[in-house]
């Protein structure tokens, strides 16, 4: 789900085709901006591209996890934001749009249920 866009952490737009075609989805926070914006030049049939001989640093989430300190309220926001693009973009049905809920609710269990093991495992080696 990238929508025409190049995912990543430098993002660069033509200022005067964003503001003319429209600017980030003021219903999507946080995750997936870049998505929105895809899909809304890409439907204007404008291209992406990449520039593959330069390079930055990027720091990931610095910022973003001072914020939301929680890994499991950012993946939930994460998740949201990815539910929000599929009902209102790719036009998701009623039945699909419960289907990917709970599909999403359950990746968020696994998630939980990764991070307590890790955490476990990690005290038990504490304590050896």
């Amino acid at each position: 789900m990238r929508g025409g866009c190049v995912v990543g952490s430098l993002l660069m737009v033509n200022a005067e085709l964003m503001i003319k075609y429209g600017m980030y989805d003021e219903d999507i926070f946080l995750f997936c901006e870049e998505t929105t914006l895809g899909i809304k030049l890409k439907s204007k049939n404008l291209k992406t591209i990449l520039i593959l001989n330069h390079n930055y640093v990027h720091h990931h989430s610095v910022s973003l996890k001072k914020s939301i300190s929680s890994d499991i309220e950012r993946r939930k926001i994460s998740l949201n934001s990815k539910l929000k693009i599929l009902k209102k973009y790719y036009n998701l049905s009623p039945f699909m749009t419960l289907i990917v809920k709970i599909f999403f609710k359950l990746t968020l269990i696994e998630f939980m249920l990764i991070k307590a093991c890790k955490s476990y495992l990690s005290k038990i080696k504490g304590n050896l």
